[in-house]
């Protein structure tokens, strides 16, 4: 009867020796919600985007008694560079801080009818500020931005006969958003949307018989595609 029990009693020692080693080998499942990638958010980057905007304001012109909004608010096409620093905090957060400088074309003509017409544009744009993003997957980064935003603007009057250039800058402020998606451990895409207002600005213009003012809104909303780099 020992004889007999000898044999499968020793089977079993050796597999229990046997299992518990190789289980130690065997890779474990993360834990739920936690990503396991081979790189972090966290570091420098670098980028360039195109885009559309549109100043969603129209500029009006007044005598002192009343005001003209002359139409056409101006709109085009941007493009722009952008750099930052990321910190992913936790497995699904990245904190972070960007700055951008967008190379703008957003114009628009209005006309007061027998006098003079007004072209308002916006030559360029950008901002500073804080990011915060979710990681809806290990390469998908969800994220709101905003700061303080530059407006540069030109807008060219022609009274007349005569034209008048004038160059101004506001500041203001930015909101935005957007999705980014790694593409590997160093490259990015992302598409984003941005709101940037700025101060308003009354431009005075002197024409024949007394004096008009031009007061030029900058409400400005873009959609830009980019791509970046990560170090």
């Amino acid at each position: 009867m020992k004889r007999f029990l000898a044999a499968p009693i020793g089977v079993l020692v050796l597999l229990g020796w046997y299992f518990p080693a190789t289980a130690a080998d065997l890779p474990t499942k993360a834990p739920q919600g936690v990503y396991i990638t081979n790189y972090s958010w966290t570091g420098l980057w670098v980028g360039a985007y195109l885009g559309a905007a549109a100043n969603t304001t129209n500029p009006t012109v007044t005598d002192g008694s009343a005001s003209i909004d002359v139409g056409a608010a101006p709109k085009g096409f941007l493009g722009g560079v952008n750099g930052g620093l990321n910190f992913q905090t936790s497995p699904v957060i990245v904190l972070g801080l960007y700055a951008e400088q967008d190379f703008a074309n957003i114009s628009g003509t209005g006309r007061m009818p027998g006098f003079f017409s007004v072209t308002n544009a916006s030559n360029y744009l950008g901002a500073a500020g804080a990011r915060i993003g979710y990681l809806l997957n290990p390469s998908s980064l969800l994220y709101a931005k905003g700061g303080f935003a530059w407006v540069g603007a030109k807008p060219d009057f022609s009274a007349i006969g005569t034209a008048k250039g004038v160059s101004d800058t506001s500041f203001g402020w930015q909101i935005g958003g957007g999705l980014e998606h790694r593409l590997n451990a160093n490259w990015s895409v992302k598409l984003e949307y941005d709101h940037t207002q700025a101060g308003d600005k009354q431009i005075d213009i002197p024409v024949k018989g007394g004096e008009l003012s031009s007061i030029n809104k900058y409400h400005i909303d873009k959609a830009v595609i980019g791509l970046n780099y990560l170090f």
